[in-house]
C-alpha cells in the first residue's frame, strides 16, 4: 500500500510539472520594441531625455516656496530636459526625519494653500503620493521608506 501511495505522489508531481511547462510554453515571449517601421510607413520620432545635471546641490530652478526639511540629507538633485516637449524636470530626493504622514500633510497643505490644483493623491500606509498642477507646471511628491527603512521624499517639478 505504501508503494502505491509513492507512485501516486510521483504521478501527481509529474502532471503538475507538465501543466506548468505547458502554461509557460503558451505565454507570449517578451519582445523588445524598436524604432523601426515597416517599409512605406512614417517612423515615429525617438524621444530621448537629456540629463542636464545631477548633484546634491540645490537647483536654482526649483520654486523657493516648496517646503524643504531643514537639515535633511539630500540624496540627489537632478535636472533633465525632454527635447520633444521642451519641458524641464527638476527632481530632489532627500531623507526625512519626519514620518510619512507628517510629510504627506506638509506637502498637501502647501499645495492646497499655494494655489496648486491637486489632481491625484495616494495615501497608503507604506507610500504617499501627491500630484498637482498650476498653469504650465506640474508637481509630484512621493514619500516612501527606502531600503534602509528611512523616509525618503522625492519631489519633481516639471515646467
Amino acid at each position: 500500500m505504501q508503494t502505491n501511495n509513492k507512485y501516486l505522489v510521483y504521478g501527481v508531481v509529474i502532471v503538475v510539472l507538465i501543466i506548468i511547462a505547458a502554461v509557460l510554453a503558451r505565454q507570449k515571449p517578451m519582445s523588445v520594441v524598436t524604432n523601426q517601421s515597416p517599409a512605406g510607413s512614417q517612423q515615429q520620432p525617438k524621444t530621448e531625455i537629456t540629463l542636464l545635471s545631477t548633484s546634491t546641490a540645490p537647483s536654482a530652478a526649483l520654486p523657493l516656496d516648496i517646503p524643504w526639511e531643514a537639515g535633511a540629507t539630500v540624496i540627489q538633485n537632478v535636472t533633465s530636459k525632454d527635447p520633444s516637449t521642451g519641458k524641464t524636470q527638476y527632481t530632489r530626493v532627500y531623507i526625512s526625519s519626519k514620518t510619512l504622514d507628517q510629510n504627506f500633510s506638509i506637502y498637501q497643505t502647501y499645495m492646497s494653500q499655494g494655489g496648486w490644483t491637486i489632481t491625484s493623491t495616494l495615501d497608503r500606509p507604506t507610500v504617499k503620493n501627491l500630484n498637482a498642477t498650476k498653469p504650465g507646471v506640474r508637481l509630484n511628491v512621493t514619500i516612501a521608506p527606502n531600503q534602509k527603512g528611512q523616509v525618503q521624499v522625492n519631489v519633481s517639478y516639471v515646467e
